[in-house]
This record gives structure tokens, C-alpha cells and sequence, in this order.
């Protein structure tokens, strides 16, 4: 007996004691768990990417037309200064709000008071809290009195700011030869409105054509109302829901912003923390019955799952670890992986009894297949290191510590478990030995001896598919495709979008050259800027409005010449600049106060989207559409002038690049990996190459899957191929082992004979182990967020196809070599 021997003798001779530890280590890992933290902030899934450069503006112009996918293309090129026509475009979005006056509207209790006791004296408001109020009844006195009332209970909230609405904004009035700021509501605070008010305030919202498609929709039936905000939470949301309520029995009410996706996220990640993992457990004790039909051979591999998730756990809290929507998948795979090991320490215990064996002998032989298992497990999800996304980071190491754990607990709790246990009938042994899986394995392992050719060429052919289709497969990076498409918060986000470009705008900034002086307040200049700005908007859709200083300036121009355009006379420019000054004193936000420096040798657009393709919003699409317009037409800015672009939409671009390099290279490094620890195991590189076969079969499968349902990969399923590298490996290493032993103990035989005893002895419990995590995989299904059942499905696929593989592409091709090398030898 060796080594391996020895130590589990010594396990199962001192098991009381080696329980007893493991319970006392279990209850202090539990107590840890009591610490463990959720962070349920969306946004950090992306990628850090720095903004990009200033890029010169080029002198030369383009060859050809702008050409963007999916969309119609204008078929010219416009010379610098060329003005060009926008195309009508209906974004009022009414097509899903009220027709009329309701009832139907949920009414909540609000608290009273002044939120001064929630004061902590901060007056740092990092969040917003949108509110989008489609009506068609909008110019009544009944809806804006009601609009009113709740904008003044809103206005006491502790967590709420400065307020940026049609209500808050200032527009101007031609007197006589001067210009007058006027507010555009021209009901003050505490005034109740009259039919007139409301007329005049619908004239004085479509004459400012600034403020129009930006804080309402261009026929004026939809509003934005847009609080800064701080200190959003489950609680105060609701309380602030309540407050906006009265308005749905008016119209439509749309709400966002960062706090109430993140409060969503974290009611999400509550429930499906419990739910996916009780899920999980249940269906793999159902696995684990059905496969042995012992009480005891389901309890104990699952008892073990079950404290290494405590000890996961408990240890993620010790380090400072959190709950992500990344990390929620934690619990479930060292689950699922865990009982993986279960499987085989447990077959090996049947196999054991129902041929008279040793039982220490059997699990010794098992330990080694479970301790490289384990190791390329490990290294497949440590290979997450090297991916810039601290979440994916985080994932790697609290899966391959959970891992771990498992391995642990598979080589001392199991043996030490199952000793104290009374051994099963002889009825369920024979039914083990006689069963209808051991018949359907020996009729593989025949068919695969006789035929395996046909097992090689469809490797081949699934490789050459792959090769075919593996750019094709593109990447979701809209986290609102995350969510069940109809929760609250993405209707709403949409319909946001939708009629007035979101939260989330484009900026591009644009200095002046080198030396300049008050170089955009010349007529010359800003007339560039201004033709350039229309002929994005003309040439792409997805641009909702766009919020500068020239279109201020052409705005302002109209209302004191009467003709829209930038004004050829300089001293009138700089009239208009000290206007746009004026009104965004006059308003409580710095909205304006960006739009161009007080030198005048800086200035920046502010470009709300929209997808007009997939009618979505945070699209990969759309951004790359709108910096490839943006590029296109940099030659129409003034010559000599720099631009750059910054905001979420185009890191995410470039965070989206970045990931799916990281693992491009993780999965490289998952392989280099694997392919060294289990040529170690076998001391033989070929042997090493052949365990690859399976989890690369995996692998590529997944890719056609994916292609043929038209899937994308995302923030969470980006990292599928290195864990299914990781888990998939197992099944090989088992086959192999065993394989090898047989040939030592059966020089004579013939590869085919081999393969066939080979499938016999390691078919069940290759079959069981699949069937046991794809059983945890297939749970995932279950989970709120879009990425987590994506990534349940596609494990399912990927370890399903690496464990058939196992099974018939990985002994053919043993055989094949084996043929191939005995033909080499009889040559020489």
C-alpha cells in the first residue's frame, strides 16, 4: 500500500477525531459568513480604461460616404461649413403612454417632515433620481398643479439636490434690441396654475429649442425631471416612489437612475443567493439518489458540498470579499464542483464492495485522480489573474479557494464519513454492478473499439466550425440586458433612452490650437463646429440631441435676429457667451457652465443616444456607430483644433476589448497550465496533449451553440472558456489514469481491448460527475440576471460535450496514436 494508502488509513483508523475538526472548523467558518458584505453596484463590471487621447483634426477629407451598420447611408460628403439637414425623427415615445385620466394608480404612504434628521451635514450627491412624466394632457392646470405638489414634497427630501427640469431652466425673450432671461415656467413656488399659465408655459417650452428633445420631448409631451441625489436606499426609493405615484393616474412615470439600479441589483442578488444555491443542492441530491439509491451515499457527499461552501464563505468575509453579481455564482459552483469529487470517492467506494476489494486500496487510487482534478481546476480559474476587471480577479480566487476546499474535504471528510456508515446491501450492489448504465457503457465502449474513426472526424469537423464562426460571436455589454426585459427599471431606462438619450451622453471636448486666444468666440470658428455637430445628428439616428455652446449660440442668435445659425459678427458672439453665463447662474446645476471655457479656447458637446437599430439603449452598436460618425467627420472642426472623446459608453468600447483579450489570455494560460500539470501527472507530453481533447471539443462546441442561437458573450459568461477548461479537465484525467494502469497491468493487450475496459471501469463515474454538476449548471436557469442563466447554459453545454468527448473522441484518439506508433516502430 502506498502512500496515498497509508494516509487514508489513517483517516478512516482516526475518524472521530478528523470529524470532530472538521465540524469545529466548520462552525467558526460560519460564524465569519455572519460578516460577509453584497455589493450590488452594476457598474463596476466594466473594465478601468483611461479616456482617449486628443486626436488632431485632419485636414484631409474622406474618400467615400459615411457608411454605419444597419443604417441608411446620407451618400455625400459635406465640405467644411456645409450645413446640413437633419432628418425628422418622432422620439415622443407616447406610443406607450396613458390616453387618458385613471384611477388605477397605487397610493403610498410618505412620511412628513423635513429629512433633517437623516442630515450628516454632506452635501456630496453622487447618484441622481430621474424622473421621466409622459402625458397627454400635459398643458392642463390639473396636471401641472399635481406636478407641482410632488416636486415640492421631493424638494424636502434629505436625499435629493439640486433639480434640473423645464420648471428649473431659464430661456430668453427678444425686448426691444436687448435680450431678457425669462424662466420657462412662469408659475413661481407655492402659485397654484391657471389654462393661461399653462399655454404660456407650453409657448415658451417650443420656442427654446436648447432645452427641447434635452429636458422634453420636441412636441412637449414628455418631461424630465432630474434630481442630484445621495444616500439611495431600498427603503427611502420606495418612499420616493410613493411621492412621484399620484402622477401615473395622469400619464406615463418612468424612473431611474444609478441608486435604483443598484437597489434592484441587490433585491436580485438577495434572492437568488438562497434560491439558486437551495435549487442547486436539491437537484443534485436528487442526482446523487438516483445514481446510488442509498440514503447515505447522498447524504454525506452532500453534507461535504455543503461545508465547503461554509468554509468558501466564511473565508471570502476573512478577506475582505464580496458578494457580486459575478461572485453570487461562487456558492453554487463550489457546489456543484464539489460534489464532483463526491462522485467519484463514492463510485470507487461501490466499485470496491460490489468486487470484494479494499476500500483504502480503492480510495487511494481515487485520491490521485481527485488531487489533479482538483490542481487544474485551481489553475483554470487562477488564471483569472491576469484579467483587468478586479470583479473577474475576485471570481477566480474565491472559486479556486472554494475548490480547494472541496478536494480537501473529498480526501479526508469522505473516507473518514464514509467509514462510520454501514455498508449498503447486496441488493443495491448488484443493482450498481447489473444496472442499465453498466449495459449502456459496455455497448459504448464496443461501438467506439470498432468505429472510432468516426469520433475523429467529427473532432475535426467541430474544430473546422469553430475556426469558422469563433469572430462571429459578438459581446453585450448593456447591463440593462442583464435584467428580466420586464422589470421596472429597464422599461423605464428604455423608455428614457427612447424619448430623451438617458443619463449617459457622449462628450467630446474640443481645445483650440496652440496660442489661440478666445478662439471659439470667433464666428469663423464656431461655424465649423456648428456644421460638424449637424452633420452627426443628420447622419446618425442614435443621436437623441446634442447640448453645446453653438447650438446655444445659433439658439440665442434666433431669438434676437430671428434666424437660427451662428451670427457673423464677433462682438455679438461674445453678447451670447455672457448670455449662456447669465442663465447658468440662474439655474441650480453646472449643466451649462461646461459647454465652454472662460477662455473661450475650449468647448465640449454633450451627446445624448439612442439605439436606432435595436431600439435599446447602452448598446456596444450604437457607441461604436456614433465614435465611428464622430471620426468620420473630425475634418469639418476648425483646422488645427484637437478632440477627444470621454464618457461611459466609449470606455465601455474599450473595456469590452480589453476583457475579451484578458480572456483570450487567460484561456491560453488555463491551457499552458493544465497541459503542464497533467503532463506531470502522466509523465508523458502526448498523453498530456490527448487530455486536452475533451475540454477543447468543449470548448468549440459551445462556440457553434452559441452561433446557431444567436448568443453573445457577456461580463459574466466573457470568462466561460477558462472555467470550462478548469472543470472539464477532470473526466479526462480519470480516463487516462486508469487507462494507463490497465496497459501496465496489460502489456499484451491491444489499444482497442484497453479503451473498452478503460470505458467499463471509469463510463459511470464520468457520466455521474457530469450529470451531478450539469445538474447545479442547469439551475442557474433560475437566477434573475440574464448573464447567470447564460452561464449556466453554457457550462451545461461545454461540460456535457467534454464529458462525451471523454468518452468517444478521447479513446479514438488513443487509438489512433496507438495505431499510428505501432506503424512507425514496424517501419524502422
Amino acid at each position: 500500500m502506498g502512500f496515498l494508502g497509508r494516509l487514508v488509513g489513517l483517516v478512516i483508523r482516526f475518524r472521530i477525531v478528523v470529524i470532530i475538526a472538521i465540524l469545529i472548523a466548520t462552525l467558526f467558518f460560519a460564524f465569519k459568513c455572519t460578516s460577509l458584505d453584497i455589493d450590488a453596484n452594476i457598474f463596476s463590471l466594466g473594465t478601468p480604461v483611461p479616456d482617449l487621447p486628443y486626436v488632431l483634426t485632419p485636414e484631409e477629407t474622406p474618400s467615400s460616404p459615411l457608411l454605419l451598420d444597419g443604417l441608411p447611408s446620407l451618400g455625400i460628403i459635406p465640405n467644411r461649413g456645409d450645413i446640413l439637414d437633419i432628418p425628422y425623427r418622432n422620439k415622443s415615445g407616447l406610443e406607450d403612454s396613458s390616453d387618458g385620466y385613471s384611477d388605477s394608480y397605487v397610493e403610498m404612504e410618505t412620511p412628513e417632515g423635513d429629512g433633517s434628521e437623516y442630515d450628516n451635514g454632506s452635501k456630496s450627491f453622487r447618484d441622481g433620481f430621474v424622473i421621466i412624466f409622459s402625458s397627454d394632457h400635459m398643458f392642463t392646470p390639473l396636471v401641472q398643479n399635481e406636478i407641482a405638489s410632488v416636486r415640492k414634497k421631493l424638494a424636502s427630501r434629505w436625499e435629493l439636490g439640486p433639480c434640473l427640469s423645464p420648471y428649473d431652466y431659464i430661456t430668453v425673450e427678444k425686448k426691444g434690441t436687448r435680450l431678457s432671461i425669462v424662466p420657462i415656467s412662469p408659475v413661481g413656488e407655492g402659485e397654484e396654475w391657471s389654462e393661461e399659465d399653462c399655454q404660456l408655459f407650453k409657448e415658451r417650452l417650443m420656442k427654446d429649442s436648447i432645452a427641447k428633445n434635452y429636458l422634453y420631448t420636441e412636441d412637449g409631451s414628455t418631461i424630465m425631471i432630474y434630481y442630484r441625489a445621495r444616500g439611495l436606499n431600498s427603503s427611502n426609493i420606495a418612499e420616493l416612489k410613493a411621492i412621484v405615484n399620484p402622477l401615473r393616474q395622469y400619464g406615463k412615470v418612468a424612473l431611474n437612475g444609478g441608486g435604483l439600479i443598484t437597489d434592484s441589483v441587490m433585491n436580485y442578488i438577495n434572492k437568488d443567493l438562497i434560491l439558486l444555491v437551495a435549487l442547486s443542492f436539491a437537484m443534485i441530491l436528487i442526482v446523487f439518489y438516483l445514481s446510488f439509491r442509498s440514503i447515505r451515499s447522498m447524504a454525506i457527499p452532500l453534507s461535504m458540498s455543503l461545508i465547503g461552501i461554509i468554509w468558501t464563505l466564511g473565508t471570502m468575509a476573512m478577506m475582505g470579499y464580496e458578494i457580486t453579481i459575478v461572485t453570487i455564482l461562487t456558492p453554487c459552483l463550489v457546489l456543484t464542483l464539489g460534489s464532483s469529487y463526491s462522485v467519484h470517492m463514492v463510485t470507487s467506494y461501490y466499485n470496491a464492495l460490489s468486487k470484494g476489494e479494499d476500500v483504502k486500496e480503492a480510495y487511494s487510487r481515487t485520491i490521485k485522480t481527485i488531487l489533479f482534478a482538483m490542481l487544474t481546476t485551481i489553475s483554470g480559474f487562477l488564471s483569472f489573474l491576469v484579467c483587468s476587471t478586479k470583479l473577474f480577479r475576485d471570481f477566480g480566487i474565491t472559486i479556486a479557494i472554494g475548490v480547494g476546499y472541496c478536494g480537501f474535504l473529498a480526501l479526508i471528510y469522505l473516507p473518514a464519513a464514509l467509514s462510520l456508515a454501514k455498508n449498503p446491501p447486496e441488493r443495491r450492489i448488484t443493482s450498481y454492478r447489473s444496472g442499465l448504465m453498466t449495459k449502456g457503457i459496455e455497448g459504448l465502449s464496443g461501438w467506439i473499439a470498432k468505429h472510432y474513426m468516426v469520433s475523429v472526424v467529427l473532432f475535426l469537423l467541430i474544430a473546422i466550425f469553430f475556426l469558422l464562426v469563433r469572430d462571429t460571436i459578438g459581446f453585450d455589454a448593456n447591463y440593462m440586458n442583464y435584467f428580466p426585459k420586464d422589470d421596472e427599471i429597464v422599461v423605464d431606462s428604455v423608455h428614457f433612452a427612447k424619448t430623451l438619450g438617458g443619463t449617459d451622453p457622449y462628450y467630446l471636448t474640443i481645445r483650440a490650437p496652440e496660442g489661440e486666444n478666445r478662439f471659439f468666440l470667433k464666428s469663423e470658428n464656431l461655424k465649423h463646429v456648428y456644421a460638424f455637430e449637424r452633420a452627426i445628428e443628420a447622419s446618425d439616428p442614435d443621436i437623441v440631441c446634442i447640448l453645446s455652446f453653438s447650438q446655444y449660440a445659433s439658439f440665442l442668435n434666433e431669438a434676437y435676429n430671428g434666424e437660427s445659425g451662428i451670427p457673423e459678427n464677433n462682438g455679438l458672439i461674445n453678447l451670447l457667451n455672457r448670455t449662456l453665463i447669465q442663465i447658468g447662474n440662474n439655474i441650480e446645476t453646472n449643466v451649462l457652465s461646461s459647454l465652454i471655457s472662460e477662455d473661450g479656447n475650449q468647448i465640449t458637446l454633450s451627446i445624448r443616444n439612442y439605439d436606432a437599430v435595436e431600439e435599446d439603449l447602452q448598446t456596444v452598436g450604437s457607441a461604436r456607430r456614433i465614435e465611428k460618425t464622430i471620426d468620420y467627420y473630425r475634418y469639418m472642426l476648425p483646422k488645427g483644433t484637437t478632440s477627444r472623446i470621454h464618457c461611459l459608453a466609449s470606455r465601455t468600447i474599450r473595456s469590452v476589448d480589453i476583457i475579451m483579450g484578458d480572456q483570450n489570455k487567460a484561456t491560453t494560460i488555463s491551457f499552458a497550465l493544465i497541459l503542464l500539470l497533467t503532463t506531470i501527472a502522466f509523465l508523458s507530453l502526448p498523453y498530456g496533449l490527448a487530455s486536452l481533447v475533451p475540454v477543447a471539443s468543449g470548448v468549440m462546441f459551445n462556440y457553434l451553440f452559441m452561433f446557431i442561437l444567436g448568443l453573445s458573450f457577456d461580463m459574466v459568461t466573457a470568462g466561460f472558456s477558462s472555467i470550462a477548461i478548469g472543470a472539464g479537465i477532470d473526466d479526462a484525467i480519470h480516463f487516462i489514469l486508469r487507462y494507463r494502469a490497465l496497459r501496465r497491468e496489460n502489456p499484451s493487450l491491444e489499444a482497442e481491448e484497453l479503451v473498452k475496459m478503460t470505458i467499463g471501469q471509469t463510463g459511470r463515474a464520468i457520466i455521474l460527475t457530469t450529470i451531478s454538476v450539469d445538474a447545479g449548471m442547469v439551475m442557474l436557469s433560475f437566477a434573475s440576471f440574464i448573464p447567470i442563466r447564460l452561464f449556466g447554459l453554457l457550462m451545461f453545454v461545454s461540460l456535457s460535450a467534454a464529458m462525451i468527448s471523454t468518452l468517444t473522441i478521447l479513446p479514438s484518439a488513443i487509438i489512433l496514436f496507438s495505431k499510428a506508433r505501432s506503424r512507425i516502430l514496424r517501419t524502422r
